[in-house]
């Protein structure tokens, strides 16, 4: 049986995420302490044989070379092999830079797998923007800025997205957020009603005189523009 789960922390390291340094405190962006260097990939672990031990037990990653810390002990970079596991409840993490913590509770028995293999997940990334700009961003209910918006370090998975703005309608959106991806997200926004009425109210009314006016404008243009085309084509036929 695995129980697998994000660990949840402050983000202590800078990460260099699409070309961009990401600095700040996210709840849930954790890179690890830094581990102790083990040249090895493939070690034996140092656990006391019980009556039914494991034979080996694989570790993967991907991407691989990430710390494993079995049991609170570092055991290597993965894949790493581990021998001589008793039978019971153990402990995983997963470290690497740029990279969410990865914690895992594994219960082994006899009939357990002996290789298991863990994603880990990068922070996504998200653009929104809107028309017209301004307008006040929250994600998953917490206030981040206003448009247009560049929010980093998003943990992978469904966020929800509220845009706000005085006499425009909110807009509520939905989006998921991808390992290691940027996404955008663009709301064209719409007056309210109250405000769409009071802007109709304030429009000035066009006077018989300006449309008499605009069609007698519009009418000389294409007069003119079609004098240009005859004459052009008086001249050619010569």
């Amino acid at each position: 049986m695995i129980r697998a789960f994000e660990c949840a922390g402050l983000l202590t390291a800078v990460l260099v995420f699409m070309g961009t340094e990401i600095t700040g405190a996210e709840p849930v962006t954790v890179t690890g302490a830094p581990v102790q260097a083990i040249k090895d990939s493939v070690v034996s672990s140092q656990i006391p044989d019980s009556a039914n031990p494991f034979n080996a037990l694989i570790i993967r990653t991907e991407p691989s070379g990430a710390a494993v810390v079995f049991d609170d002990s570092a055991v290597g970079l993965s894949p790493v092999t581990l021998t001589a596991i008793n039978n019971g409840t153990h402990i995983i993490e997963l470290r690497k830079k740029g990279y969410y913590l990865k914690k895992v509770e594994l219960s082994l028995d006899s009939s357990s797998p002996r290789e298991y293999s863990f994603t880990l997940l990068q922070p996504g990334g998200l653009i929104i923007s809107s028309v017209p700009p301004g307008a006040r961003v929250l994600i998953d209910a917490k206030e981040t800025g206003t448009t247009p918006l560049f929010q980093r370090a998003l943990k992978p998975g469904n966020h929800s997205v509220r845009i706000e703005m005085e006499n425009y309608s909110p807009v509520d959106s939905s989006i998921a957020i991808s390992s290691g991806v940027v996404d955008t997200l663009s709301i064209q926004l719409e007056l309210n009603s109250t405000a769409a009425k009071s802007a109709s109210k304030a429009a000035p009314a066009k006077s018989p005189l300006y449309t008499k006016v605009n069609r007698i404008v519009t009418a000389s243009v294409f007069g003119l523009f079609a004098l240009t085309l005859f004459i052009t084509e008086s001249i050619a036929s010569r």
